[in-house]
């Protein structure tokens, strides 16, 4: 028969593990790189400008004067003979 002699158990001391403080690792953000949107270039709408009607003043022609040429009349030769003297009725 087993000796009714209660064995003390030894109590093991847990040995309290120092709990290693994790260094925490700075996470190294990636810096995402933007993806360069190509700006579309709005075309500027010209506003056209109203463009005041300036009343032209009317410039008076002055109206060249033709000058008339003188026809020179020739001058008829007369001839002398007997009608020069009598007259046409010879």
């Amino acid at each position: 028969m087993r000796s009714q002699k209660k064995k003390k158990k030894k109590k093991k001391k847990k040995k309290k593990k120092k709990k290693k403080k994790k260094k925490k690792k700075k996470k190294k953000k990636k810096k995402k790189k933007k993806k360069k949107k190509k700006k579309k270039k709005k075309k500027k709408k010209k506003k056209k400008k109203k463009k005041k009607k300036k009343k032209k003043k009317k410039k008076k022609k002055k109206k060249k004067k033709k000058k008339k040429k003188k026809k020179k009349k020739k001058k008829k030769k007369k001839k002398k003979g007997l009608a020069s003297v009598y007259g046409p009725g010879i």
